[in-house]
């Protein structure tokens, strides 16, 4: 009899048990559908809360989130009822999502892809133009400047230094240009190129003013790469400039060059013409004895 009871009872509690399920479902449909998405998921939280093994529920929750497009979320959920239980419906809609978002993510790296395509295409266009323009312009300031920002921005470091420094030349007091030689010296121990050649349109009297100011601010490093840029242009240089690049030679260590200009004859022969080239074969003796 007892036994009975007990079965009963049983019987009973599962049958109300699975009332309130249906109930809970009918209702958590019924408010989603109605729009209220919130309510829904609430109805089916508080369910599951009272019932945590109750996987039918866990599986309406994975659903819902599916219907309203958070795969991710719905994800999640079907993967702690697969791990834990042999659920066929969770199994099968996992499968679906899994599907789903590899399809997606393939969609975003071809439209990715294709993104930075024209933002290459659309670089391409840009750079020519500003090129264009400071070629036809040699003192436009503002294309330069456009022209200096864009190559730092594609990391043509050099090339961005060399416009900027050529703006400040028209304009010194321009202060982006000033902070990205700034930035340029500092971070990258960039000096003037002076890319020059023969095939070139260049104010050779420019040049010649850009190279006394570098050497007036004592910017050696600099004034040697426009000298030398100069010199493979076929730029010819006055006595006291000679003196000046010989100078600047003999301060960075450049030993080989002053010795190459003191034998060339283009300096004045005279007392310290004769005590530098005398420090300078010590100097270069030293050199090949210390290698």
């Amino acid at each position: 009899m007892k036994k009975l009871f007990i079965a009963a009872l049983v019987f009973a509690s599962s049958t109300l048990f699975a009332q309130s399920y249906w109930e809970m479902k009918k209702e958590a449909y019924g408010t989603y559908k109605s729009g209220d998405k919130r309510k829904a998921f609430r109805v089916i939280d508080d369910f599951i809360s009272k019932h945590p093994k109750e996987y039918k529920a866990q599986n309406l929750s994975a659903v819902l989130h599916y219907w309203s497009g958070e795969y991710q979320k719905s994800k999640g959920i079907l993967e702690k009822i697969v791990a834990s239980t042999d659920f066929p419906e969770a199994s099968k809609l996992l499968s679906r999502i899994n599907a789903k978002m590899g399809k997606r993510s393939k969609q975003k790296r071809t439209s990715y892809k294709a993104i930075r395509t024209a933002n290459k295409k659309s670089q391409s266009t840009d750079l020519e133009y500003l090129v264009s323009q400071v070629e036809k312009n040699p003192q436009d300031i503002k294309n330069r400047v456009l022209l200096s920002k864009f190559y730092f921005k594609i990391q043509e470091f050099q090339k961005s230094y060399d416009l900027a420094h050529e703006v400040l030349e028209i304009n010194p007091h321009n202060k982006k240009m000033k902070t990205i030689t700034a930035h340029l010296e500092k971070q990258y121990k960039l000096s003037y190129s002076g890319m020059i050649d023969d095939e070139s349109v260049v104010d050779k009297t420019k040049a010649k003013a850009m190279l006394a100011k570098l050497y007036h601010d004592k910017k050696y490093n600099a004034y040697f790469n426009l000298y030398d840029a100069l010199k493979n242009a076929h730029v010819a240089f006055s006595q006291s400039e000679y003196i000046d690049i010989l100078h600047v030679a003999i301060m960075i260590g450049k030993y080989q060059e002053a010795q190459s200009l003191i034998e060339k004859g283009v300096l004045p022969v005279n007392k310290q013409t004769l005590k530098v080239q005398l420090l300078l074969s010590k100097k270069l003796s030293h050199s090949v004895a210390s290698r």
